[in-house]
């Protein structure tokens, strides 16, 4: 059973909920694991763009956070699953200016 009927297959996620994720004042009772988790159960996919920007932001913001996180494996776990190419479905976007 889908998590909630407002999701299709496919969802974009914002570069601050994956940082948030191992910040305990801001995923305050695991909110964000338990969303990503969901969306995870779900078979959600990520989307990104076919230029790949999304991804070049997430490694720019995200990389340094899986290398410090030895103490959160099943975070580090959920983030790695959200950041495999084959669990992103390619888009193309036109952007304006920065993300």
């Amino acid at each position: 059973m889908k998590m909630n009927s407002l999701t299709k297959d496919f969802i974009a996620i914002d570069t601050n909920v994956f940082v948030h994720l191992f910040n305990s004042q801001k995923n305050k009772h695991d909110h964000i694991d338990k969303l990503l988790t969901g969306l995870v159960e779900d078979e959600i996919k990520l989307l990104v763009d076919v230029d790949r920007r999304i991804n070049k932001e997430y490694e720019k913001h995200l990389k340094d956070w899986l290398e410090k996180q030895d103490d959160h494996p099943g975070k580090v776990a959920l983030l790695e699953y959200w950041l495999e190419v084959g669990n992103h479905n390619y888009v193309a976007v036109k952007f304006v200016g920065e993300l």
